[in-house]
């Protein structure tokens, strides 16, 4: 093929050409691309604007790290910078601004900020470093695009074998070739918010063998909360001596410099608002700005909670929020908030709870209740700690209409972010049939439609995981919280209402769910369907995960809640059928990986039968005792027929096995002693449970294999069929 054809007369001097051939697919660099997290970097548009320090604030820190990155401080021969503080007292500022600084002064190879926005998939991070990388150093990036070409599989090892293939090797392989990389700053901020822990620490492992062995030009930067475990590792005997550590305290001393942030933050709402400072009368007065800075304590999170309190509140200027505010730190609520100086053995999180409680307390009714079971459903579904959750997908779980959650929404824009993306649906040449269900969509389809774990639409977080501890805890929130008893009825009887909906609009053929005769779309059981209501690609999914979130939050509240008994009956005759069948179907569309009770396992479906399965290389990790402790029936449980028939049986075939091998005739005690033991090793160590009754129900197995190191369960309609694929193939069915 020629580049210039047709073109004449022309030289081309002193140039490179760089030829990467790809015999087939994506290329390596494609792939790897897509197997990284573009918004974790600190100039995606998806963090725009991303916080940073006001002018004038946090000085010292900045240039702390700017020169030891530079090497003009005392620590250039300490190759891990860590800064270390409580939540909201600006780490991410700091670090944004860090990064920029550094990047200007092309210093910078990567940035990585893990974010409570975003979920902190672990396996992202080094597949971003190489990405990262990739674009701006050409001879790395064509080894690399070679060795992902030859195995795009190492995106899904683990992440110290992926740093070792993607990072180490090519670098290595740069290095022989006499063009080695210069030394460059890796940055990583919200280590504590990456959703595994051992993967955190692992993160700091691998950073200082990097930098141990001298294997690659990197220092690093690690910016995180005082998490024990992180604190433990970068105080461990091999790692303490490589690192330099910084604390960005929670401090009077920060008055001053949170005084300048509120006095700028209100003279830009102001210019914003297009309103004339007036040079006479300077606004807001300097007795309100000290009252402000005293109330923060030292908190920069309360200063930005305060300003975003004012930038959205429904008004032309600033006088009546910044009176509300004010108002509230002469309260009984706020009397903490005082002129005088603080007692150190005062929390700041105090006044910041006294703020949010001030925010939920101009909440009307009905709109609170709705905004708690909300905030509720986001708390016992796991939205909290691990990324955005799209505000369709909580309001079809919900029963909530698109108005009515955007109303709920607009009153709490000072603590939540409600993000208003369109519906921008991602497909590939050879679409499914937008008129049919998911499940005759490809792998390919349903992944370009997840958008790698997330839903499209609109999506609803929070600013700071600050508010999602206050309403976790009712001493904090008082009659706010989420998890009392009332919201936790209220919210169970809602799912329960959801469940019927969902369940009867479908009906079972085969090992699938299609929809019932008197149901023309998926649409008409949502409450936010897809714009496009004949679209049924999307609106089969969305009304899928709907579905199977509605199961998930019943089963939590069973767990957790003090639930009466009418309720618990009334959950015992739901189609439970149905709702495992639907959750086999949104785990049929390609292979996944679980974290089940604090371990990486594997699940697979085949035949409507979901197989889970964690493997001895993480059954160190397995926690064995919050497993039976949540997962196990109780007394109480409706739903649940116990195992002890089935044990039993078990037992008795074992005892038969026993005889059959043994030379010597056991007496009618000892044998009955042997059984009594087998029994109870049995139902310690694996069970076989129905889940609800009759042909509403479905099975469950689980097995504890402290032998062989391994967990395995399987939910199934078919008890027998499960068996035997379970009997012939093992944990071989993962292969």
């Amino acid at each position: 093929m020629s580049f210039f054809q047709g073109a004449n007369n022309f030289v081309i001097e002193g140039s490179t050409f760089e030829i990467i051939h790809v015999e087939g697919g994506t290329s390596g660099i494609a792939a790897l691309q897509e197997a990284s997290q573009p918004d974790a970097t600190h100039d995606s548009s998806a963090r725009h604007p991303a916080p940073k320090c006001f002018p004038g604030t946090r000085e010292q820190y900045v240039q702390d790290i700017i020169e030891w990155a530079e090497g003009s401080s005392n620590n250039t021969n300490i190759a891990i910078y860590r800064v270390r503080g409580a939540a909201g007292v600006g780490k991410t500022a700091v670090a944004q601004t860090c990064a920029e600084l550094l990047q200007n002064t092309n210093r910078l190879g990567v940035s990585f900020f893990f974010s409570i926005n975003r979920p902190g998939d672990h396996h992202r991070f080094v597949p971003s470093l190489a990405y990262q990388l990739s674009t701006q150093f050409p001879g790395y990036s064509s080894i690399v695009n070679r060795i992902m070409q030859r195995n795009k599989a190492l995106v899904s090892k683990n992440i110290t074998s992926q740093y070792d293939a993607l990072i180490t090797r090519p670098l290595r392989e740069l290095e022989k070739s006499g063009s080695p990389l210069e030394p460059r700053i890796i940055l990583v901020d919200g280590l504590d918010e990456c959703l595994d822990k051992a993967a955190q620490c692992e993160i700091i492992e691998i950073a200082a063998a990097s930098v141990r062995g001298v294997a690659t030009p990197f220092r690093w930067i690690f910016f995180s909360r005082p998490e024990s475990h992180i604190e433990a590792t970068f105080s461990s005997a091999n790692i303490a001596p490589l690192c330099h550590t910084d604390a960005i305290p929670v401090t009077r001393d920060s008055d001053k410099e949170i005084e300048s942030y509120l006095r700028g933050g209100l003279e830009n709402i102001l210019r914003a608002r297009n309103i004339r400072i007036p040079v006479h009368a300077p606004c807001p007065l300097d007795e309100d700005i000290r009252i402000l800075v005293s109330a923060c304590a030292g908190l920069f999170i309360y200063a930005a909670t305060v300003l975003r309190f004012i930038e959205h509140y429904p008004s032309l200027g600033i006088d009546e929020p910044l009176r509300i505010i004010l108002t509230a730190s002469s309260t009984p609520l706020g009397s903490h908030l005082t002129h005088k100086p603080r007692s150190s053995v005062l929390s700041p999180f105090v006044d910041l709870d006294a703020f949010y409680t001030l925010i939920m307390q101009r909440i009307p009714q009905p709109t609170l209740r709705f905004l708690q079971l909300s905030l509720a459903a986001m708390f016992y579904g796991g939205f909290m700690d691990a990324s955005s959750c799209s505000a369709a997908h909580l309001s079809n779980t919900l029963g909530f209409s698109e108005i009515e959650f955007r109303s709920i929404c607009s009153r709490v824009l000072a603590v939540i972010d409600f993000c208003d993306l369109p519906w921008q649906i991602k497909t590939h040449k050879g679409t499914a049939v937008l008129s049919r269900s998911f499940e005759h969509a490809s792998d390919r389809e349903v992944k370009a439609l997840r958008g790698g774990g997330r839903y499209p639409g609109c999506t609803i977080s929070f600013y700071h995981r600050s508010f999602c501890d206050y309403l976790e805890d009712p001493s904090r929130s008082g009659i706010f919280c989420i998890t009392q008893i009332p919201i936790q009825t209220e919210l169970f009887r809602i799912c329960l209402e959801r469940h019927h909906i969902f369940s009867e609009s479908l009906v079972i053929q085969g090992t699938s769910l299609v929809l019932a005769p008197n149901i023309t779309a998926s649409a008409s059981s949502l409450t936010w369907p897809y714009p496009d209501a004949q679209n049924e690609f999307v609106n089969s999914y969305a009304k899928a995960r709907a579905f199977n979130q509605v199961g998930a939050l019943l089963f939590r509240l069973i767990r957790v809640g003090a639930l009466d008994q009418k309720l618990m009956s009334e959950i015992a005759m739901t189609d439970h059928r149905k709702r495992m069948l639907n959750r086999a179907a949104i785990y049929s569309k390609g292979s996944y990986t679980s974290l089940t009770y604090g371990a990486t396992g594997l699940m697979q479906v085949i035949k409507g039968t979901i197989f889970r399965y964690v493997p001895p290389a993480e059954f160190g990790k397995f926690d064995i005792l919050f497993f039976k402790e949540v997962s196990l029936p109780n007394k109480r449980d409706a739903l649940f027929r116990p195992p002890i028939l089935i044990s039993i049986f078990k037992a008795l075939k074992r005892q038969v096995k026993l005889k059959q091998s043994r030379r010597y005739s056991p007496t009618f005690l000892s044998r009955c002693t042997a059984m009594v033991h087998e029994i109870i090793r049995e139902t310690e160590n694996s069970g076989v449970y129905v889940c609800g009754k009759g042909q509403a129900s479905y099975f469950w197995y689980w097995e504890i294999n402290t032998d062989q190191r391994f967990y395995f369960e399987f939910e199934t309609c078919n008890l027998t069929e499960a068996e035997s694929m379970y009997r012939e193939n093992g944990t071989n069915i993962f292969r």
